[in-house]
């Protein structure tokens, strides 16, 4: 291989790696606002509890929207998203028996 396929290889890898970095970061942070909006939710906060919830789907979507182009992660990422959508489901259905 040349130098030049060299380096494109290694930055291929690394743009493999910081895609895998970002979703797992990305999916951690919904947890959180998840959890952040149940707790708003027991403070009587619905508005906090509906931005929470908010912030938590426009994620999801953005990690389906890179997950297609993370092969290598997808059966972890999925997983994971799939607790996700479960948790959000109850934050929303929480919201709206308020």
């Amino acid at each position: 291989m040349s130098e030049l396929e060299d380096e494109i290889q290694s930055l291929r890898e690394k743009t493999a790696e910081n895609r895998r970095t970002f979703l797992r970061t990305e999916v951690q942070t919904c947890f959180i606002s998840l959890e952040m909006g149940k707790a708003a939710l027991t403070h009587g906060d619905i508005i906090m509890a509906e931005k929470e919830a908010c912030i938590a789907e426009r994620g999801m979507a953005t990690i389906e929207r890179f997950l297609a182009q993370a092969p290598e992660s997808k059966s972890e990422i999925e997983a994971r998203l799939a607790a996700l959508r479960e948790l959000l489901t109850s934050l929303q259905a929480e919201i709206q028996g308020v």
